[in-house]
């Protein structure tokens, strides 16, 4: 399978691919210590990463800030990462960092999301 993107979609419909994103993979897990032992507990697996830059696919219009506005849960496809992409079935753009220039009219933003359901495709 052959990614160039990251994807996001609600349902099965493909809203937008991100060029680049940055993530990471927590297990979550609480490290327990006794007199006799040290071990690390089962946790929840999440996933949290930024991206820079949305672009609509297919004529769709999203908006990151209109997903953080709007609460709206979606599905993320990462990829490829050591030949691999993996899903995030339940995420959410959690927030927006931006930059409105008056004068040039430019705007740029970096985007926050979290998630979890998270499997290997």
């Amino acid at each position: 399978m052959e990614m160039k993107f990251v994807a996001i979609y609600v349902g099965p419909k493909k809203l937008a691919e991100i060029e680049e994103t940055k993530f990471s993979f927590m297990s979550n897990g609480e490290q327990l210590v006794s007199i006799d032992e040290v071990v690390e507990s089962t946790g929840v697996l999440t996933a949290e990463g930024t991206f820079d830059t949305l672009l609509p696919f297919g004529g769709a219009s999203v908006d990151a800030i209109d997903l953080v506005l709007g609460q709206k849960i979606v599905e993320l496809l990462l990829g490829p990462f050591n030949g691999k992409a993996y899903k995030v079935g339940l995420a959410k753009v959690t927030k927006v960092d931006g930059t409105s220039t008056a004068r040039s009219g430019v705007s740029k933003a970096t985007y926050t999301w979290r998630g979890s359901n998270i499997s290997a495709v």
